[in-house]
């Protein structure tokens, strides 16, 4: 009797602490509410209700199913965030991958930590989303320590604006200073490194 209302509870709070209510925030809350229907159902008195309550979930389920199934693999993050930025981190990764020799190193700016897995690069800089650079103690200092010391990232993708990164200004300097815009896949400019 505890059990249910408790991880309701606790998955409640870890929705609730995230912030930005993106929809994959939804998927931690549908296993205890999916745990509780189901509890709900199996405990009412009369068949023909669970049946009939069994069969409006089981047509959810497949509704929802066959919505992804009948999509293309290239429209499967699209239609399942109901945003572009999968499908963006997934070209401009695959771009970089092509076109980066194999002991370069990238950095996607502030965002887009998928793409490095596309690229096959390790992330630089231990903080891959807004929210991390700008609230993680001394992550600012270590953003521009990697743009100003002696091994910068050879490729940069701009997935958001360096002002937006770092307000002091020094990482849009060095990238200024350092770097050439090469290429811009789907609206993300690329930076290349000055040999």
């Amino acid at each position: 009797r505890l059990l249910m209302p408790m991880w309701l509870g606790f998955a409640v709070l870890g929705f609730l602490s995230g912030g930005q209510f993106f929809d994959h925030y939804w998927v931690g809350l549908m296993f205890p509410l999916g745990a509780i229907v189901g509890v709900t159902v199996g405990r009412l008195p009369r068949a023909r209700i669970q049946y009939g309550l069994l069969s409006v979930i089981a047509l959810a389920a497949v509704w929802s199913f066959a919505a992804i199934a009948t999509v293309s693999n290239d429209e499967v993050p699209e239609a399942v965030s109901h945003e572009g930025r999968p499908a963006v981190a997934e070209h401009v990764g695959n771009w970089l991958r092509t076109h980066k020799a194999p002991s370069d190193s990238g950095y996607m700016m502030c965002a887009a930590g998928h793409a490095y897995a596309y690229a096959d690069i390790d992330p630089p800089y231990r903080y891959l989303w807004f929210d991390g650079v700008h609230k993680a103690e001394g992550a600012q200092a270590e953003l521009e320590a990697l743009f100003t010391g002696a091994h910068p990232p050879t490729w940069v993708a701009i997935f958001d604006e360096p002002h937006n990164c770092n307000g002091s200004g020094v990482v849009q300097v060095a990238l200024d200073d350092r770097y050439a815009r090469v290429a811009t896949v789907d609206g993300v400019p690329i930076l290349r490194l000055n040999p």
